[in-house]
């Protein structure tokens, strides 16, 4: 267990969990991402993830990233004189509730960066937006052993193999995330088989004229077969016939062997980059 912050020059407050019905007396600023009723729908959600200050104020809520119950989140934290307590409750909470780290919402992230790296966050990974900046559709493919066809629900389990064996832990999904994902509007999912195996698969949305990539991934013994480069082919043909005419997609800024194959086929860099920031609550199991 990695110990967590003390500060010794702050007194630490009783703090109180937050109540959905307490909402309405928050000192909610201007610039908090939540309305009003999504905060309230929230806090009845993770009941133990949300914390306020005596005088009822200030307050801090959390969550769990991409729906996993090992990575936790710092959704919202209001506050100055209880910043600190707030915080350290809330990763208290985290610990308690079984996260191996803690990791910043957009917002936070944002909003008091340095703040957060004054007290044990740390740059944990960094992504980075590509644009596709043309609406020409790669040909087809000749005919190989690989087969392609469209995920059913039943492809699960396998499907979160092949991540576990090609993305960083940070960027697994759970199970619910991945069903979740699977049932949004314009999403489309494609498996590919190799010798009756599921080695790979893609992921991509389309929202009127905007395609996304939002997964791609080949499991690791099965690199250099040209399975990625088959799978993002079929997602940027179907997006386009989807209507899509603008594509765009993210990846580790460190992945330089995807950016390569993504500037293959038309990708480049945006001046569009994000940190991830988080604090470890234990080291590796």
């Amino acid at each position: 267990m990695v110990g967590l912050f003390r500060p010794g020059a702050q007194t630490m407050p009783q703090l109180v969990p937050l109540d959905p019905q307490d909402v309405g007396g928050l000192r909610r600023p201007l610039t908090s991402p939540l309305s009003t009723r999504a905060l309230r729908d929230h806090v009845a959600r993770y009941p133990h993830l949300a914390w306020r200050a005596p005088d009822g104020g200030e307050y801090v809520v959390g969550g769990w990233w991409r729906r996993r119950d090992d990575v936790g989140t710092v959704e919202e934290l209001a506050g100055r004189r209880y910043a600190v307590a707030l915080l350290e409750r809330l990763l208290a909470a985290h610990a308690t509730a079984g996260a191996r780290l803690v990791v910043l919402s957009p917002h936070e992230a944002g909003q008091r960066e340095r703040f957060y790296l004054d007290h044990g966050f740390q740059h944990v990974d960094r992504i980075m937006r590509m644009e596709k900046l043309d609406a020409v559709a790669p040909p087809e493919p000749p005919a190989g052993p690989a087969r392609l066809r469209v995920y059913a629900d039943a492809d699960c389990d396998a499907v979160l193999e092949v991540e576990r064996h090609s993305f960083d832990w940070l960027w697994w999904n759970s199970a619910a995330e991945l069903r979740a994902y699977a049932t949004q509007p314009g999403v489309r999912i494609v498996v590919a088989e190799l010798d009756r195996q599921l080695v790979g698969y893609s992921g991509s949305t389309v929202v009127r004229r905007d395609g996304h990539l939002d997964r791609l991934a080949v499991h690791d013994a099965w690199h250099g077969r040209g399975l990625g480069e088959l799978l993002l082919a079929e997602a940027l043909r179907a997006m386009l016939a989807a209507g899509a005419r603008w594509i765009g997609l993210t990846t580790q800024t460190t992945n330089h062997a995807a950016r390569a194959l993504y500037e293959k086929h038309g990708f480049v860099s945006t001046e569009l980059e994000m940190a991830i920031v988080g604090r470890w609550l234990r080291t590796e199991d």
